[in-house]
């Protein structure tokens, strides 16, 4: 479940930021966050 949000804001977060350098950016932040995320749990 916690794998699918992921997912689902790495979506939302593309379609902010188009360009291919902000996307990866993101992409990397929001994954990071999530492995944080779930290291805690």
């Amino acid at each position: 479940m916690e794998e699918q949000s992921c997912i689902w804001s790495n979506k939302i977060l593309w379609f902010m930021f188009q360009s291919q350098l902000g996307q990866r950016a993101l992409q990397y932040i929001n994954c990071s966050y999530c492995l944080f995320k779930s290291k805690l749990s």
